[in-house]
């Protein structure tokens, strides 16, 4: 016997689906670098992926709520240049969460170093 699912719409990401992309993100990637940095640095991340014109960026939805999502972009260099642009943002962003865990700086600066 065979089942058969409905198909699951899939969409393009848009700027007011960030909150859910974080709280997804959240939940998935608990005790990750990117996630103990905060909520706040999750979104400028992913605002970043949103404004990356090659950005690959799509949201699986049952009606208005996010089942999951997949980012990604063509040209990764490019991308980290964009980033890279915005390392001042993304700092700040993140300032709360490097303050309370002193230990996130090392792998900050690791990151950082490796996608230079």
């Amino acid at each position: 016997m065979r089942f058969s699912m409905p198909p699951i719409p899939i969409r393009a990401v848009q700027a007011n689906d960030l909150p859910q992309v974080v709280a997804i993100h959240q939940q998935a990637f608990k005790g990750f670098h990117m996630t103990l940095l905060g909520p706040r640095f999750l979104a400028r991340y992913y605002q970043t992926v949103l404004d990356y014109p090659y950005s690959i960026f799509l949201a699986a939805v049952d009606d208005a709520r996010m089942l999951g999502f997949v980012a990604g972009f063509v040209n990764p260099p490019q991308f980290y240049a964009m980033l890279r642009a915005r390392k001042r943002a993304l700092a700040l962003a993140a300032a709360t969460h490097l303050v309370l865990r002193p230990h996130l700086w090392r792998r900050t600066l690791s990151s950082i170093r490796r996608e230079q």
